[in-house]
């Protein structure tokens, strides 16, 4: 029986670990995820994998990992409204006190 390959997590956000775990736990049963808390800084660019590629050189420069890692971006692009918030999701959430306007009043004209 060979051993599970082990590949580095890196983020902040403990719901992300368990999600990827549970994934591989269910999906990839040679593969076992091993969570890095690291808080990378993440530059604001126009494309998302800018954004990602910038953040694996900045934690290859400034963290000695060894093993195989992976790190997890996302954002919210809603047609109705051109994309916004592209990128800048997380950002939003802290612009108003009130609930977002849903998504579905977005698509109404």
């Amino acid at each position: 029986m060979s051993s599970k390959k082990e590949i580095i997590f890196i983020t902040t956000n403990k719901n992300k670990v368990k999600e990827i775990k549970d994934l591989a736990d269910s999906e990839a049963k040679d593969i076992t995820i091993v969570h890095l808390e690291y808080d990378y800084p993440e530059l604001q660019l126009e494309e998302i994998e800018g954004v990602a590629k910038e953040s694996v050189n900045y934690i290859k420069k400034k963290v000695a990992i060894k093993k195989p890692f992976f790190i997890e971006d996302s954002g919210l692009f809603i047609h109705a409204l051109n994309g916004f918030p592209f990128l800048y999701s997380h950002f939003c959430l802290f612009l108003t006190e009130t609930p977002v306007i849903s998504i579905d009043k977005t698509q109404q004209k």
